[in-house]
């Protein structure tokens, strides 16, 4: 296993966390939310380093989000985590 693919497991596993809480009534605060838009949109460009990023301004609290991070519902989270799964964990 690479270092790449090590890392879209440990960040795969973080966000069906996030989600598994979302879908039992636990939402991300709205910080939380847009950080975790922005990381999946990252890994969507092709940069899992972003995307950690994202994720630890979201865990560690410690920066606003982009202002453009908009609205993010959990259908866009389900959807953006399937294409995670697609583009970096099925097949390798």
């Amino acid at each position: 296993m690479t270092e790449g693919q090590s890392l879209a497991q440990t960040l795969h596993f973080w966000f069906r966390i996030q989600g598994q809480n979302w879908e039992d009534g636990f939402p991300p605060s709205p910080d939380e939310t847009a950080w975790i838009s922005q990381a999946l949109a990252a890994a969507r460009h092709g940069s899992l380093a972003r995307s950690q990023e994202c994720i630890l301004h979201a865990i560690l609290r410690d920066q606003a989000p982009p202002a453009d991070a908009g609205d993010y519902s959990l259908d866009s989270f389900r959807r953006d985590l399937s294409a995670f799964h697609a583009r970096y964990l099925d097949d390798h």
